[in-house]
């Protein structure tokens, strides 16, 4: 019997329609351009804004707790909804997530906490908004943990993912390392089991959607995606991997892109973490000795070393970019490394934390230490006081990718764009971060910001044979102390 125009609904026609041809890619959809300060407002208060006398610098002021069956094993520590994120779970797991108000750095204020016997020690944190609310993914004994921290007076696990091949109470070999979230995808560094990638469109029900292995061994440890490339490090190894993931499922080595980290004299050098700092890559060197070892990344097919300071009897663990200086946690102590001549770093100041000091974390003036292992009772964290005047100069672009200039972009490409220092993820937005269509408007994205890396990912595919720009726009994104962008950045790109 012959179809009859009336008998079927548009949307099924045009169902049955995009069946039988291969869809044609469409426009992302175009929104206005708002001004670039009219972001949502943080529901706290941002970071300290003490003045310090040359006395108290370098001194502990202050220590954070999490909750009440705290292990006193901190790491990691970032800013979100203008209050302080303090993850607190040791490697065996059981821990959570508490929010501070450290509008005065040096009397905090706990203002929300939560604990789930199931989170594993967290070497990363990433937040996103999905609807009507905002999650954030960690470490989980089996795979990854997402918390809904729309409130953050109440944050509470909220789902998680089993992930195949994670192992319990392996702490290195097979075990979800580090997470990055950028569009509906969770990528997490999954050791020896390579890269998982996570469709989290939904966090009530996340899907494990791909999983990239090695040909080579790559214990994957730190993991950090901009735009189309992705970074993985082996954690206590010397290996680095440059991937592109253009399309997000599907990761591909980029050429010259696998490459063993060495020091100055070429000697094949391990690190622990590390940190993305505008086209360079920071390690915090754990092999005859501490302190930052530097990596040139800006042309991703030949990666070159570019400079070291080193710190004899140091053991690294986490390092922190805020402007010229690299924050570097040593193991038994906290170095500040000052690199505005590259050739040349110089060593600013020393802090100690009793127990394994491998995270130290620029605040503003101030700075966050935190020891994993081995600290007094209630002092796994301490406030610092570093600088005398509270912190008034606003991040700067470091880094873009894809690259000012590239052409032949896939219609599924992510840009990605690397700060100076950290940033305040509700300050990053259509007005303040904009895909820019040619007829002048925005393209409609979503957005994710992990410490110092900002993402905007289109919601439909881009149109072929188009330019578009990338526009950062003075008085926009602001850092954790409400300080705005003050130079402006544009970067072009085109679309095979």
């Amino acid at each position: 019997m012959p179809f009859h125009r009336s008998s079927i609904p548009l949307a099924l026609a045009l169902a049955l329609l995009a069946a039988c041809t291969e869809p044609e890619p469409t426009d992302a959809g175009l929104v206005p351009i708002p001004a670039p300060d009219v972001h949502p407002a943080n529901a706290g208060p941002g970071g300290p804004r003490n003045s310090f006398s040359e006395a108290e610098l370098y001194r502990h002021c202050a220590y954070l707790e999490g909750n009440d069956d705290d292990p006193d094993h901190h790491n990691l520590a970032v800013m979100f909804d203008g209050y302080l994120v303090l993850p607190a779970a040791p490697e065996w797991g059981g821990g959570g997530l508490t929010f501070w108000d450290v509008s005065d750095g040096c009397a905090p204020r706990r203002i929300g906490a939560g604990f789930d016997p199931m989170m594993r020690e967290s070497h990363s944190i990433a937040f996103a908004r999905v609807g009507e609310k905002t999650f954030a993914v960690v470490n989980h004994l089996r795979g990854v943990q997402f918390w809904d921290v729309t409130d953050p007076r109440h944050p509470a696990p909220h789902s998680e993912l089993e992930l195949p091949g994670v192992f319990y109470p392996d702490a290195y070999a097979r075990v979800v390392f580090a997470v990055f979230w950028q569009g509906r995808f969770v990528y997490a560094a999954g050791t020896d089991n390579g890269i998982y990638i996570i469709d989290a469109a939904d966090p009530d029900v996340p899907v494990l959607a791909a999983q990239y292995k090695f040909e080579l061994p790559l214990r994957a440890g730190g993991i950090w995606v901009i735009g189309n490339l992705l970074v993985t490090m082996a954690t206590e190894g010397t290996r680095t991997a440059l991937l592109d993931v253009s399309d997000p499922l599907r990761p591909v080595p980029i050429p010259g892109g696998l490459f063993t980290v060495t020091d100055g004299a070429g000697d094949p050098t391990e690190s622990y973490l590390a940190n993305i700092a505008g086209d360079r890559i920071v390690y915090a060197r754990k092999q005859g000795g501490g302190g930052p070892l530097v990596w040139d990344i800006s042309d991703v097919q030949r990666p070159v070393f570019r400079s070291e300071l080193r710190t004899e009897g140091g053991n690294g663990g986490y390092s922190f970019m805020k402007d010229s200086l690299a924050y570097v946690g040593d193991s038994h102590w906290g170095v500040i490394v000052d690199f505005a001549d590259e050739a040349n770093p110089v060593e600013v100041t020393r802090v100690t934390l009793k127990g394994d000091l491998d995270t130290l974390i620029p605040l503003g003036n101030m700075a966050i230490a935190s020891v994993d292992d081995g600290a007094n009772p209630g002092e796994g964290s301490a406030m610092i006081p570093l600088f005398s005047e509270p912190d008034t100069r606003g991040p700067a672009v470091t880094m873009v990718y894809p690259r000012h200039g590239a052409t032949g972009l896939p219609l599924s490409s992510r840009f990605g764009v690397v700060f100076s220092e950290m940033v305040d993820v509700k300050s990053v937005f259509t007005g303040s971060v904009t895909l820019i269509a040619p007829e002048g408007k925005a393209v409609a994205a979503d957005y994710n910001v992990q410490e110092n890396i900002v993402n905007l990912s289109p919601r439909a595919p881009l149109r072929a044979a188009t330019r578009y720009r990338l526009v950062i726009p003075p008085g926009g994104v602001r850092d954790y102390n409400g300080n705005r962008t003050e130079a402006g950045f544009e970067a072009s790109f085109t679309t095979r």
